[in-house]
């Protein structure tokens, strides 16, 4: 019996054509598109397709990642319904891929892709993502997985994937724990499994996280903003293994005093921060309380502060016991 795959639409760049010649590219394909596409490349593949919306990921806010969480959660325990594709915008993709990963129940496998080119490129490679999406979600392999991005015939798990380049095809990477597999034309293989997660009770995306870089010289004004704006938590990309400026340092200090809880990850695209040095640096760090995250990235950093402190009023020790399960 063949395996049956929903296939929800959101936009993004493999939904997208130029409005006029050398005009503004902006998402317009929906679900009658997507069907043409299996139904050419992929006919004996059974699908259903939705449309969800037809945005730009660039254009998202958490309401919009909500709503399409509850879509697919919805789809997932449908008895008729084996696995998930969401055709998704490349520029948050991966933001998104882990707050469903962290949060989804089920072992059926959710997988996003995409494209880096409009649909009325001469050249497109939306079509073939799609189709070796699909077949990721069909195969009975990809259970217990997760979540997934796949991408130029790439698996690559939620947690551990990220955007490499900004054009090319082949743009999204795990460069610190490799792929889980590869589409090999009809075949998929799976070469590695994940460690998987308790999934995060949410309702509504409420919470306000805000991220800051650390660069050479940065300041405490964003910090001080965040502070003055009453948000809930704070990420800090810092320093290597964890370090900050003596401005910044100071700064957190009046943030957690504010009661803003904070979360540390590195500014490095590779390894996981450890509080070693001493006075701003992350063991000076430590000694305030704040939360390292081990090896995740900025950006799913503030994902995974939105998920547990949506609903929940933590203090900082109660959020470092909730969150470290995710970080290990």
């Amino acid at each position: 019996m063949n395996r049956r795959v929903a296939i929800v639409t959101t936009g993004g760049t493999i939904a997208s054509k130029a409005l006029t010649d050398g005009g503004d590219v902006t998402a317009l394909e929906g679900a009658g598109y997507f069907k043409h596409l299996v139904a050419k490349h992929a006919p004996r593949l059974e699908v259903e397709v939705i449309d969800h919306s037809t945005v730009s990921s660039f254009a998202l806010d958490l309401a919009d990642v909500a709503s399409l969480r509850e879509r697919t959660r919805q789809l997932l325990e449908r008895a008729d319904i084996d696995g998930i594709v969401i055709t998704h915008g490349t520029d948050t993709m991966e933001e998104t891929a882990y707050l469903l990963d962290i949060t989804l129940d089920s072992t059926k496998p959710v997988v996003l892709t995409g494209a880096q080119r409009a649909a009325d490129h001469p050249f497109p490679d939306g079509p073939g993502n799609l189709i070796s999406a699909v077949r990721v979600a069909a195969d009975p392999a990809s259970n217990h997985l997760g979540t997934l991005i796949v991408f130029d015939d790439e698996i690559h798990a939620a947690r551990d994937v990220t955007k490499l380049h900004t054009s090319r095809v082949g743009t999204f990477t795990s460069s610190e724990h490799g792929k889980l597999g590869e589409v090999d034309g009809t075949t998929v293989n799976i070469s590695r499994r994940v460690r998987r997660w308790a999934p995060l009770s949410i309702g509504t995306l409420t919470a306000r996280v805000e991220l800051l870089k650390m660069t050479l010289g940065t300041s405490s004004i964003l910090i001080d903003a965040s502070i003055n704006k009453g948000v809930d938590g704070l990420v800090v990309e810092a320093f290597g293994r964890g370090n900050v400026n003596a401005e910044v340092f100071s700064a957190i200090e009046r943030a957690l005093r504010a009661g803003l809880l904070v979360m540390i990850s590195s500014r490095c695209p590779q390894g996981r921060v450890l509080p070693i040095y001493g006075k701003s640096g992350g063991r000076g760090l430590e000694r305030e309380g704040v939360f390292f995250g081990g090896d995740i990235t900025g950006p799913k950093a503030r994902m995974l502060m939105i998920a547990i402190l949506s609903g929940r009023k933590l203090t900082q020790a109660e959020f470092n016991s909730l969150a470290a399960e995710y970080a290990n």
